[in-house]
């Protein structure tokens, strides 16, 4: 058994099905090791393609999805990809194939500093060297996971890759916990509620990753209120619901933030700034921030409460909050609904964005899953695609590259 068998039975034991790339030189040993498992290689049509796959698989299994590309100008064409994966907080593991270790440090064809080049766009970045391949892959795939999930680089060499392994494939999961803070958080939302006269509910990417959408829901039927949520936040709370207020920062953004402007109190849970920064929207009203990371504070948004956390044991603890009166009306709030779908819907004599959209809602199956690309159209499929279920939506944010529906859709 070869470096090359050994990562593969790592992936095999952390449940990867699939390795996305481009084949060439340095890169076959690892494409043979897994032509034997039971790990499928999917040829893509480009390093970029190969990246977005990964990133799409991760965002979707919760395991980490994995691209491989050859040296200098393969890796190069991954780096689009992997900054999907970490803008829009997908674990993936991006293995860069190099040129023989004794050749690492000369200017030969090809050869750029791999590491250099992926360490602003992941988590973390290894040199694969005989002797550690399980340690650092055991590291890596921690790390990929633990919140909050994104990519981790690995740069294997043509030498490394082909050497004896001289290491048991082992594999454990070392996922990081999060602290309980549930406590300080309902004795801080409930302060803040009982001041407060419209309060409301802000998810986002984050909350994508929170197995709690039925507590918070309950959350928000008992306090009756309105919530919002960001692209990546759609369909984790339903918006069929009465109390969906639409979409931040899309298409009639101006009709929503009308709507939000009435709040005097945003309870953000599971809210990511990386698709919409706070600063652009909370105006000065007090914001109790719960997620997973502590948001960046410039100084001139008003928390309240701001720290890491375990967010389902946060929301489990909010839904057992007793109802306090605000002064929301239903009435309204379906106004608001009926004037934005409304607005949505330009009267036009020509076939629109909004009748492909509308007609395509119609045929495909409530669950069934639309991926699309970057672009003006965005903006309206976020404010009129409707869904009611998560993860069927499929779409970059953060990162925001051209080039990702496609791949995506695939994956």
């Amino acid at each position: 058994m070869n470096n090359s068998d050994l990562i593969v039975r790592l992936l095999e034991s952390a449940n990867v099905r699939w390795v996305f790339g481009v084949p060439s030189g340095p890169v076959l040993p690892l494409i043979e090791s897994l032509r034997l498992s039971s790990i499928e290689f999917v040829l893509t049509a480009s390093e970029t393609s190969a990246g977005f796959m990964a990133s799409t698989v991760g965002y979707l299994t919760e395991n980490p999805g994995v691209c491989v590309s050859t040296v200098g100008p393969g890796a190069t064409n991954l780096t689009t990809g992997v900054g999907c994966a970490w803008l829009d907080r997908a674990p993936v593991l991006a293995f860069t194939c190099n040129v023989p270790t004794a050749w690492l440090e000369r200017r030969i064809q090809m050869r750029i500093d791999h590491q250099a080049l992926f360490k602003p766009i992941t988590k973390a970045t290894f040199s694969l060297r005989d002797g550690r391949v399980n340690e650092a892959l055991e590291q890596a795939l921690a790390i990929a996971a633990s919140e909050p999930p994104g990519p981790v680089h690995l740069d294997l060499p043509e030498d490394v890759a082909q050497a004896n392994g001289v290491e048991a494939a082992t594999h454990r999961s070392q996922r990081s916990s999060l602290p309980d803070r549930s406590g300080d958080i309902v004795e801080t939302l409930s302060a803040a509620l009982k001041k407060s006269r419209r309060p409301l509910v802000v998810t986002g990417l984050s909350f994508s990753r929170c197995k709690a959408a039925d507590k918070l829901l309950q959350f928000i039927e008992q306090q009756r209120l309105p919530f919002v949520t960001t692209l990546h936040g759609k369909g984790f709370l339903p918006e069929s619901h009465s109390n969906w207020a639409g979409v931040i920062g899309r298409a009639r953004r101006t009709d929503i933030k009308a709507f939000m402007d009435q709040a005097d109190l945003i309870i953000a849970v599971g809210y990511d700034p990386i698709e919409m920064n706070y600063e652009e929207w909370t105006g000065e009203n007090p914001v109790v921030h719960v997620s997973t990371e502590a948001a960046d504070n410039g100084g001139s948004v008003a928390f309240v409460w701001n720290h890491a956390c375990d967010v389902e044991m946060a929301v489990e603890a909010m839904a057992g909050l007793p109802a306090i009166a605000n002064a929301w009306a239903a009435q309204d709030l379906q106004n608001h609904r009926v004037s934005f779908d409304r607005a949505l819907r330009p009267d036009s004599s020509k076939f629109a964005a909004h009748h492909v959209l509308d007609i395509l809602r119609r045929k495909l199956a409530p669950d069934g899953i639309l991926a699309y690309d970057v672009g003006a159209h965005t903006h309206q499929i976020a404010s009129q695609w409707r869904t009611d279920y998560p993860k069927t939506l499929l779409a970059t944010n953060g990162w925001s590259s051209m080039g990702y529906g496609m791949p995506a859709a695939y994956a």
